[in-house]
């Protein structure tokens, strides 16, 4: 069993760059997974990086946040960690400007009996 933090992001349209916050409870954190809207394949990236700016997820395609060809846990980008309370920076990056907004939701997820 798992539990969840969810960050809500959007990136307005004529934007390349933008970046979220978001403080993360202490707890067995076993990774991530971003859903999101674009259904071009447009070119972005992401990245996830600590309250002292070191990645803990490097900035990579987007897609390589949730595998389509698994199962809800093991399709999750494994980022195995303790956050330990503290602010965590979701930066998204464009290659091109989108005429929409784009928007998603980054879900952290945790181990159940080791959370809050």
């Amino acid at each position: 069993m798992t539990k969840e933090e969810v960050l809500s992001f959007k990136v307005p349209a004529g934007q390349t760059f933008d970046a979220f916050k978001q403080v993360l409870p202490a707890g067995n954190l076993l990774g991530v997974v971003i859903y999101h809207n674009d259904t071009n394949s447009n070119y972005i990236q992401a990245s996830i990086k600590d309250d002292a700016s070191i990645e803990m997820s490097k900035m990579q395609h987007i897609d390589n946040y949730r595998s389509r060809n698994a199962p809800y846990e093991q399709g999750m980008k494994p980022i195995p960690m303790n956050p330990m309370g503290k602010t965590y920076t979701l930066e998204i990056k464009l290659a091109e400007a989108l005429t929409t907004d784009f928007i998603g939701q980054v879900i952290f997820i945790y181990k159940q009996n080791e959370c809050y």
